[in-house]
């Protein structure tokens, strides 16, 4: 075990909370370095709190990530409403995109396109 993970064995959640963003990625750099060779048959009491402490770490470091980019929903108009679908989503865009005359921001109109099959 490394100098670092003996230090980080005793730390606690509170503990990990605390650490900047940079020396919790350390830690998790670290403790995936050391378990990274440890089969799960042959893992002892140590490497097992190791890990604990690693996905303490990584949860951290994931929720401020999430604060900092909340994910939008692949369904979620940036006005705000949400749609069951994709297409339903499409659906609104062509509502509030597309002019009910089809007239471009040229002022030219324009022809829907045809597919064939």
């Amino acid at each position: 075990m490394s100098d670092t993970s003996g230090k980080l064995q005793d730390m606690a959640e509170t503990d990990v909370k605390l650490l900047p963003a940079r020396e919790l990625l350390v830690v998790i750099g670290d403790l995936f370095v050391e378990l990274m060779p440890v089969n799960i048959e042959d893992a002892t009491e140590e490497n097992l709190a190791q890990a604990a402490l690693m996905r303490l770490a990584l949860a951290e470091v994931a929720d401020r990530v999430a604060r900092l980019c909340p994910t939008v929903s692949s369904t979620a108009c940036s006005c705000g409403e949400t749609f069951a679908t994709a297409e339903d989503l499409d659906d609104h865009f062509g509502e509030v995109f597309i002019p009910a005359d089809d007239a471009g921001l040229d002022g030219r109109q324009h022809a829907e396109v045809l597919t064939s099959d």
